[in-house]
Parts: C-alpha cells; sequence; structure tokens
C-alpha cells in the first residue's frame, strides 16, 4: 500500500504543488478540474502542543468551491470521482468545510472550482483559541469547587442554559403549531438534500438576519435572561437547608398516603402444613426430573459423575425411571431414626421439666429452713462459749 502512494505521488508530482513555502495563484478555468497540494507535517515537539496550520483561500464566492483532504493523492482523487458521478448528481452534501490541516501528519489537498483563487498554507505557532480553551479547562478544574458557590457563575452558567432550552423549546412548538404538509412536503419534494441545504442557507445567513432583526433579538436575549435570573433567585431560596428538609417530609407523608389509602397492596397468603408438604413433594418431583434430563444430556460427563457416585449401576436406574432417588429401606430407616429422635427428645424433655420442679420445690422448703437456721446460727456465732476465756488468757 506504501508503495502504491509512493508510485501515486512520484506519477503526480509535476501537478502537486507545495503549500508549504509559497503562495499560489491560480487563474479561471473553463471545468471543474481538480488541483492538488501537499504540507508536509510538521515535527513532534512539546512546544507545537498548541500549533494549528489553517489553509487559507480567497475566492469571489465561498460557495462555488469543493474541497477535498486525504493522506494521499489516490483518496483525494477517489473522493472527487465519486462527487462527480452521473454530473454530480450524487454529490454529498458539507455543510462544514474545514480548513485546518494536520499539523504532525501530510495532508493532500484538492480545490475544484472555476473561479480563480489563491492559497497558502498559515501556520500558527500558538492557537490562542485552543490554548485558552485548555486553560479554561483547567481553571475549571481546580475552581470547581469554589465555583459551585459563587453567585456570579451560578447566574451566569444558569441564564445560558435557560436561554438554549428556550431555543429548543422554540422549536419544538413551532414543530407542534406548523401544519405537518408544511413541513412535509419540502422533504417528500427535494428530500432530505433540499431540507439540509434549507439549514445551511439559514445559518449562512444568520449573521445577515441578527443584524436586521437585531432589536427583537435583544429583545428575546433580554427576557430569557430576566426570566432566567427570576428562576434562579426561587430555586436558590428553595436551596436552604430547612426548605429541603421541608420537601423531604412533605415528599414522604405523600409517598405514605398514596401507599397507605390509595394503593391496593395484595396481601400474602402463608401456607398451611399440608400445602408445604405438598409443594415440597411437586418441586422435588420436578428438581428429579431436571437431573435425570441432564444425566442423558449429552453436555453430562459422564465418567467424572460415575467416578464421585457411591453406586453407579443404582445411579443408572435411577436416570431410567426404574428406581427412586430413596430406597424401601433407606424410608424405614429414616423414620424410625426420626421416630426415635423424637422419643428421646420428648423424654429429655419429661426429664428436664421433673428435674426443674424437684430442683424447684426443694429451693422452696430450702428457703423456709434457711431463715431459721440463719437465726440460730447468727445467735451462736454472737455468743460463744468459750470467748471471754480466751479474751482474758489473750490478756494475760
Amino acid at each position: 500500500m506504501k508503495r502504491r502512494q509512493k508510485g501515486s505521488l512520484r506519477r503526480l508530482f509535476h501537478i502537486i504543488r507545495d503549500l508549504e513555502s509559497s503562495r499560489w495563484l491560480v487563474p479561471a478555468k473553463s471545468r471543474h478540474d481538480l488541483d492538488l497540494y501537499i504540507h508536509r507535517g510538521l515535527e513532534y515537539s512539546p512546544t507545537r502542543a498548541f500549533t494549528d496550520i489553517f489553509l487559507q483561500l480567497n475566492l469571489t464566492d465561498e460557495d462555488s468551491y469543493d474541497l477535498y483532504k486525504g493522506d494521499n493523492c489516490s483518496v483525494v482523487e477517489e473522493a472527487f470521482h465519486q462527487d462527480n458521478r452521473i454530473f454530480g448528481l450524487l454529490k454529498g452534501v458539507n455543510l462544514w468545510k474545514s480548513h485546518y490541516l494536520n499539523a504532525f501528519n501530510d495532508t493532500v489537498v484538492g480545490i475544484s472550482t472555476r473561479l480563480p483563487y489563491s492559497v497558502q498554507a498559515k501556520v500558527m505557532n500558538v492557537n490562542y483559541i485552543r490554548l485558552g480553551v485548555f486553560v479554561a479547562g483547567v481553571l475549571l478544574f481546580l475552581f470547581a469547587n469554589r465555583l459551585v458557590r459563587n453567585a456570579v457563575f451560578y447566574y451566569g452558567s444558569g441564564c445560558s442554559f435557560g436561554l438554549l432550552a428556550s431555543l429548543l423549546i422554540i422549536v419544538f412548538i413551532f414543530y407542534r403549531m406548523a401544519p405537518k404538509k408544511l413541513i412535509g412536503l419540502p422533504i417528500l419534494i427535494g428530500g432530505w438534500s433540499f431540507s439540509v441545504y434549507i439549514l445551511h442557507f439559514v445559518w449562512k445567513n444568520f449573521a445577515s438576519i441578527a443584524v436586521q432583526y437585531q432589536n427583537y433579538l435583544a429583545a428575546y436575549f433580554v427576557q430569557e435572561v430576566a426570566v432566567g435570573t427570576i428562576v434562579l433567585l426561587l430555586l436558590h431560596q428553595l436551596l436552604r437547608p430547612w426548605l429541603w428538609y421541608f420537601l423531604y417530609g412533605l415528599l414522604y407523608a405523600l409517598a405514605f398516603i398514596w401507599s397507605k389509602f390509595f394503593r391496593s397492596t395484595p396481601t400474602r397468603r402463608l401456607l398451611t402444613l399440608e400445602e408445604y408438604e405438598q409443594e415440597g413433594r411437586e418441586v422435588t418431583k420436578q428438581e428429579l426430573q431436571r437431573l435425570r434430563d441432564y444425566c442423558r444430556s449429552p453436555d453430562a460427563d459422564v465418567w467424572k459423575i460415575t467416578s464421585k457416585v457411591h453406586d453407579p449401576r443404582r445411579l443408572a436406574r435411577f436416570v431410567d425411571g426404574k428406581e427412586n432417588h430413596v430406597s424401601e429401606e433407606e424410608e424405614d430407616l429414616y423414620e424410625e431414626d426420626s421416630g426415635r429422635l423424637d422419643n428421646d427428645y420428648y423424654d429429655e424433655d419429661e426429664e428436664d421439666r421433673s428435674s426443674i420442679e424437684r430442683r424447684y420445690s426443694n429451693s422452696r422448703f430450702l428457703d423456709e429452713d434457711d431463715g431459721e437456721e440463719w437465726e440460730e446460727e447468727v445467735v451462736i456465732r454472737r455468743t460463744p462459749k468459750r470467748r471471754y476465756e480466751n479474751y482474758s488468757n489473750l490478756k494475760e
């Protein structure tokens, strides 16, 4: 592919003009021929981060030319030939012709027009618009915490948003109020190309329309800014904490009233013991059938399943439906064990109850006897028989 591109560049070298060093003046022509120009890309450098290359094209009529851009001559020529198929009836609509070139890659430019023109590539070492947008973005990121509390930024951004929203509302109202035939007839007759041409015409003549009806436009802007300011003032009053709490409480109260009186919530019916057992049997039957289907399916790994089963023959009989998942002996053993556990539980429960009753009865009698013994022990301890004798011996 690269060799083909280089070959095309060599074949067209005598008609390709370099935009890097000179300005080209082209006289008028009798037909729409394609003039090719090339601009060599600059070297990568941090100092050229905000560098732009602008294609300065001077014409007497800005709508009577076609501009093509590409990485090589083949791409530009192919785009030119596609636009001129069937006498240009299949030509694409290009509303925005960007004159900016790639600063760091080679760019081939094609210009097709009959009028005389002059063209040159203007290198902008610093694109101040791009630099300003970059600095504004960095400052917006750094000072976002302060800007959200700034009244000027609050009202300015709010009014701008309200102005744009009002324009959208006007377009929507015009679409709803205008007859469908008035909107659909141009699209039906001329297709979308005619509609796009109307939009392009309005965009190109927006400046002249704004100058011609500047009084109405200024009145509209003032009115929308005033309405936006009033709305922002009301919202600013609503942003106070106690109002937030009041609104929260009001919303919760409305939700509670709606759910309590206006929305019918179905009551849940609890299952009885018989229904619970019946549902357990049905679900078990369904899951066992799913297990059989899985074991019969080709997705099941038979060797892996049989290696983990204690009795593969029993598993095979279960899959074929000749045997249940629980044998009669296992079921009888389970019932016997469960009955034994129930009997042991009831026996232990009775023993616990009898022991508790005996404990409480003994403690009641002990409490009654302990009162009398306590009095006797107190008297004995307070009046020992040999207390004074021992005291006299120690004193001597």
